[in-house]
This record gives structure tokens, C-alpha cells and sequence, in this order.
């Protein structure tokens, strides 16, 4: 059958004998793929370039009950320069293409996940260069779950009721998808989030300067780790991402 034009988020890609890749994409129109690019790794040599990350326009060739597909007359067209060089920002991005692979497993369109994922490569790439606090990435995922049926609960306590959340921080249930405020829940730290992480949850703008000065790096970690965990919970993986110990590490030179 012909092959179709579709523009492909590339999110990891795997050497495939001799001369081809294995590619993990995403797109608009048909969701996650999983793709053959046959010859594409001696077409480096005539400037054709396939990376993770990056943004491609490419012919799909796909076949009804089929997993595998192949991609044919592939052609770069957004590399988000400032992720690629900034290993910070390189770091969210990995991570939330992980997820993105944990989580979505059926081949149907998800255009409202594209424009999510489309929109965190776009904030990354416009921030700072030495903004690698993970408030985009708390964002898109806050937005990910929801989008897929699990949405966190950040406008009132899930046991009395008040509003007050983004001024008392509280504990996030994993199996309820709600969080129970500092009044109500016991006592630790494992599941706590902050106020400041309650604003970033949901807040188009925010003056990122002033919650740095209220979370500390080592509590942007745990934060991230508590809300992959939430993903991992419901999207049946386990947490560990390969991706975040690479963030703490990160983390750990800038921060440490």
C-alpha cells in the first residue's frame, strides 16, 4: 500500500543489523509506531540524519495487524537545537519519552498527547540554559495522566474538602489520584508535595525564581520520583526510569 506523509516525534531509535534503525515514534495522526527505517544508517553519509528528539517528516508504510511498520523518504525538520546541546534539558526530555513508552501501548491516535509532548520539547527548548529545575516535566506529566484517565486531584483535599492545598503542600495517594493535606495525612515525607510543587502542577505561568528558593534541588528529585512512581503505578512499570538516575546525576554536578 502507499506509504502515508506523517510528521514523527522520534523518541528512541536502535541500530537494526548492518544499515538500519529500529525507531520509536510518535505522531498526530496514528499515536505511537514502531517502525523498520531501513538503509538509513548509510544514508547518514548523504546528510540523512534520524536522532532522538528530533522532529521528521516521513513516508509510514503500514500494513492492518501489523506492529512493525517501515518508514521510506525520511527528512529532518525540527532538531530543538537547545535540548540537544544543554544535557540538563536533554535529561527531561529522556525521561518523558520514557514514560511516553511505559505508557501509551495501544496504536491509536492520541492527538491531545502529541500537542502535550510537542509542547514540553518547545518549553525546554525556549528556557534557560542553566533552568534544569524539573517544573516543564512536572507539567507535561501532571497533563499526561490526566489526559489518559488519571488525572492528580490538586484543587482540595481528598479527605475535608478545603482549598488549600497550594498553601499547605499534602500527601499524593497514588491509588486515589487525590492529595490529602498537611492537616489530614500522616506524618512522612515519601509522598509529601510541597505548596510550591502544588503551584507548578496545573500553573501555565509561574515566577520559576521564587519556588526554586522554596524547593531544593534534592527535593525536585524526590518530587520527580514521586510523581514517575504515580505513572508507574497506574501504567503498570516500574519506577526506576533508566532516564532520571541520568537527571540525578545532572543534578549532582550542578547542584551537589
Amino acid at each position: 500500500m502507499p506509504g502515508e506523509k506523517t510528521t514523527l516525534i522520534i523518541l528512541d531509535v536502535h541500530p537494526w543489523r548492518e544499515s538500519s534503525f529500529l525507531v520509536y515514534c510518535f505522531s498526530h495522526a496514528h499515536g505511537l509506531l514502531h517502525c523498520l527505517a531501513k538503509g538509513i544508517r548509510r544514508a547518514k553519509k548523504t546528510g540523512t540524519v534520524i536522532e532522538r528528539g528530533s522532529i521528521v517528516e516521513a513516508l509510514v508504510y503500514s500494513k492492518p495487524g501489523r506492529e512493525l511498520h517501515t518508514l521510506g523518504s525520511i527528512q529532518p525538520a525540527l532538531f530543538f537545537k537547545s535540548i540537544r546541546t544543554d544535557l540538563g534539558k536533554s535529561a527531561l526530555r529522556d525521561v518523558a519519552f520514557e514514560i511516553m513508552l511505559k505508557s501509551v501501548r495501544d496504536p491509536d491516535p492520541h492527538p491531545e498527547l502529541y500537542d502535550a509532548l510537542i509542547g514540553l520539547l518547545t518549553e525546554l527548548n525556549a528556557s534557560e540554559p542553566a533552568t534544569i529545575f524539573p517544573f516543564a516535566l512536572w507539567r507535561w506529566i501532571d497533563v499526561h495522566v490526566r489526559l489518559l484517565g488519571y488525572g492528580i486531584d490538586t484543587r482540595i483535599c481528598a479527605r475535608c474538602g478545603a482549598d488549600h492545598l497550594a498553601q499547605t503542600g499534602g500527601t499524593l495517594h497514588y491509588e486515589r489520584g487525590a492529595i490529602v493535606c498537611s492537616t489530614c495525612s500522616e506524618p512522612g515525607p515519601a509522598r509529601y508535595l510541597p505548596p510550591a510543587s502544588l503551584r507548578v502542577l496545573g500553573a501555565n505561568k509561574i515566577d520559576e525564581r521564587v519556588v526554586k528558593r522554596e524547593i531544593a534541588a534534592a527535593h525536585a528529585l524526590r518530587i520527580t520520583r514521586l510523581l514517575i512512581g504515580y505513572c508507574g503505578h497506574h501504567f503498570e512499570f516500574r519506577a526506576e526510569a533508566a532516564s532520571l538516575a541520568f537527571l540525578e546525576d545532572v543534578f549532582g554536578v550542578c547542584y551537589g
